[in-house]
């Protein structure tokens, strides 16, 4: 099938347990890594501890409020025409705020789509060490087909500029450009 361009909401950030333990970090200093590095907004996330994973998991009370209009700003900058979007935003108005990841999961569209972490996230680096961070998101954009060997630091610059653009809008700070595929 091949590798995608995309955009995402990112839902959930994870990091192994035993691979944070190596580079011996506490999930606190992790955040304050990922403030510096990656443009990572520690109030958009609330810390969870899985079984081997810590997860940082969107705070829905944001989400739920920021969600649509957020979308409404989005959608116009990414796509040219309104029917690559109405209807999703037509679909989420419709439903309540606690059904917009199952409804994402169901696939319904290339708009509005959950995106289960297939090789997408990025990296921190401490102490000599790569410390990947998994993500899982909602993909709201996604394109062409891309072949890339390194890739870092423009989609940073891309991700904090998407951030900057819609600043009225904490959540946007979970906005990520990605491969995906």
């Amino acid at each position: 099938m091949g590798q995608f361009l995309a955009i995402g909401l990112v839902t959930q950030i994870g990091v192994d347990k035993k691979k944070l333990a190596r580079v011996q970090l506490t999930p606190e200093q992790l955040q304050e890594r990922m403030k510096a590095q990656l443009h990572y907004d520690p109030a958009l996330y609330l810390l969870r501890d899985y079984d081997d994973f810590y997860g940082f998991d969107l705070n829905e009370d944001i989400f739920y409020a920021q969600l649509l209009p957020l979308l409404e700003q989005l959608y116009p900058l990414l796509y040219p025409d309104k029917v690559m979007y109405q209807d999703v935003l037509q679909e989420l108005q419709g439903l309540p705020p606690s059904e917009w990841i199952s409804w994402a999961k169901t696939k319904p569209d290339e708009s509005f789509q959950f995106d289960g972490g297939r090789g997408m996230g990025e990296y921190i680096r401490e102490k000599y060490n790569d410390l990947y961070l998994d993500y899982e998101s909602i993909m709201l954009s996604m394109e062409g087909k891309i072949s890339m060997e390194v890739y870092g630091r423009q989609f940073l610059f891309v991700n904090y500029t998407m951030k900057q653009t819609l600043k009225q809008f904490p959540l946007a700070g979970a906005l990520r450009m990605y491969i995906t595929g």
